[in-house]
């Protein structure tokens, strides 16, 4: 679970969901990361490691 408390801090964690996924996805095919974003900007995001970013 990743909280953004800022629009900012947002963009750089969906920047670098790939990769995060290709670590936990070592761990465990199962991971799921959970993005909220800002207060008041949108619902969070759910990604399954195993989804593939390319």
């Amino acid at each position: 679970m990743v909280i953004c408390p800022n629009n900012s801090l947002n963009w750089q964690i969906l920047k670098s969901l790939p990769l995060l996924a290709d670590s936990l996805q070592m761990l465990s095919n199962t991971a799921k990361i959970r993005i909220y974003p800002p207060p008041g900007t949108g619902t969070p995001m759910d990604v399954m490691v195993e989804d593939s970013f390319l």
